[in-house]
């Protein structure tokens, strides 16, 4: 299910809890309360504040009337940490309690907000707005707050729509923490935004762990490829379900982003975006093993490339280049490069992409689907045929992270895997590449935290893999007999080591 639906339900069991709990933060209507809408504010147990940090004095009243000063740790956070510290309480489902502890911080609306800003206390939302700013609602940023005085308050990660009517948040909130899209400022009562006083700029984006590619050179046979946080790439092989080791690839080039691997008779070619924002290709023969890492040329790509094949020596390779286009150039095995890069679509110049492609082409080469994420976070998708060359843009909808996956079974088809924008797992299908309305798309919930990759070993198969929060290689498997399995557990990339 997407979603709206997921947040339907969920929204729904928030005001059966808090009807049947007789108190609390009721997401439909919350109502004030003499403790300020939470429990009384509480030092974190165990906090030590690295020196130099600064600090705020706080003052409240209490229930009792009386007044409550104290120095508070205020240290400097990011955005993106602040978000990263927030997803930690909602993949965990944290239940809401106004008395209860996690991880040193009061579990309720008000104590998941200190524990994001990393104060040394458990505020209430009767003094969050001591040690933050009133801000207007076009600056809302990541990491930013929507408070409602003496009542409730949520994180605000970014807008979901451009008229700014809605936005995706985090919420502790009866019967747990929570991540979803909701209207703004809040579904009723004054909600004011604020933003904490040291927060440290940045994009507010998560950024993920380096990559992965995978590809299959026989039935039974898997490779996975992945990039590592220190610029280097590490790949491991399955073999009629025994996997080995896995091995650290030449380090003469540095790359980042997400590896793009594809196997031809004797071999496999790695395409891999540069330190230097410039493509690299890293290659193995049966013959020879892995060679060095070659340039290849001074073209600036600004993501991760995509790659697939139509024929036994040709090579396409996608990427997005500086100008936020999905470019294309092909190269062959034998002699190399065949055309320069160039733009993509007939409506190319309309067209903005906001991250790397994904490529598929079919068995006989007659026909290519390209996928890449649109500013807004939606599927775009591009066909070429033999006949008509290439076709226009198409916004498919959805919101997603990253990059696409793309494979195919056979035919025409095309599977297509997301990290969709609330890190769940989303699977779409399309029997012909442009048909995208007759099979729904199938939401598998999770928290994934890399895009995924996948391939087809048969028509029959189709292997996916990514990182779980743990950042663990995991596999999902679908076959014709079966259908989907259960995430499979691979440990962490690089053990054991080769």
């Amino acid at each position: 299910m997407r979603l709206d639906q997921r947040a339907a339900r969920l929204l729904l069991s928030v005001v059966i809890a808090a009807g049947v709990l007789g108190g609390g933060v009721a997401t439909a209507a919350p109502a004030a309360d003499p403790t300020g809408g939470e429990g009384l504010r509480a030092a974190v147990a165990g906090y030590q504040a690295a020196p130099g940090t600064p600090t705020t004095t706080v003052t409240s009243t209490e229930v009792s009337g009386a007044t409550v000063t104290a120095e508070v740790a205020t240290p400097p956070v990011t955005r993106s940490e602040i978000i990263t510290r927030a997803r930690t309480w909602t993949t965990a489902g944290v239940p809401y309690s106004q008395s209860d502890y996690y991880g040193g911080y009061r579990t309720d609306c008000s104590g998941f907000v200190s524990m994001a800003w990393k104060l040394s206390e458990s505020l209430t939302t009767r003094n969050l707005d001591q040690v933050a700013h009133r801000i207007d609602k076009d600056d809302l940023k990541a990491g930013d707050i929507l408070l409602s005085y003496d009542n409730h308050v949520v994180i605000f990660e970014k807008w979901a729509d451009t008229a700014r009517t809605e936005y995706y948040e985090f919420e502790q909130t009866p019967p747990r923490a929570v991540y979803r899209k909701i209207p703004y400022p809040y579904y009723s009562g004054t909600y004011l935004p604020y933003r904490y006083d040291n927060v440290i700029e940045d994009d507010g984006e998560v950024t993920a762990l380096p990559g992965l590619s995978t590809i299959s050179r026989s039935a039974g046979d898997l490779d996975v490829f992945a990039a590592t946080s220190d610029g280097h790439l590490k790949h491991r092989n399955m073999n009629d379900g025994v996997w080995g080791c896995w091995a650290t690839l030449p380090y003469n080039a540095k790359i980042k982003g997400d590896p793009a691997a594809i196997f031809s008779a004797g071999r496999i070619d790695v395409f891999a975006q540069g330190v230097d924002n410039r493509l690299k290709k890293i290659t193995w023969t049966s013959a020879y093993g892995w060679y060095q890492w070659a340039d290849m040329g001074d073209y600036v790509v600004t993501s991760s490339p995509a790659v697939t094949s139509r024929s036994a020596t040709g090579i396409d390779v996608f990427a997005k280049n500086a100008a936020n286009k999905i470019v294309y150039r092909h190269y062959d095995t034998v002699q190399g490069w065949t055309t320069s890069w160039s733009n993509i679509g007939l409506n190319a110049s309309t067209v903005t992409a906001s991250g790397a492609p994904a490529a598929v082409a079919n068995a006989d080469g007659s026909r290519m689907n390209v996928f890449a994420r649109a500013t807004d976070g939606s599927l775009l998708s591009l066909m070429w045929t033999r006949d008509a060359g290439w076709y226009s843009w198409a916004d498919r909808g959805g919101d997603f992270i990253g990059r696409p996956a793309a494979s195919t079974r056979g035919g025409d088809s095309v599977d297509i895997f997301v990290r969709d924008h609330d890190n769940s797992f989303v699977h779409r299908y399309s029997p012909n590449g442009a048909d995208w309305t007759t099979y729904p798309a199938s939401d598998f919930g999770g928290y994934i935290l890399t895009s995924p990759t996948a391939v087809s070993m048969t028509g029959q198969r189709i292997d996916v893999f990514t990182r779980n929060s743990g950042a663990d290689l995991i596999r999902k498997t679908w076959t014709g007999t079966n259908g989907w399995y259960e995430w499979a557990g691979h440990g962490a990339v690089g053990a054991p080591a080769c």
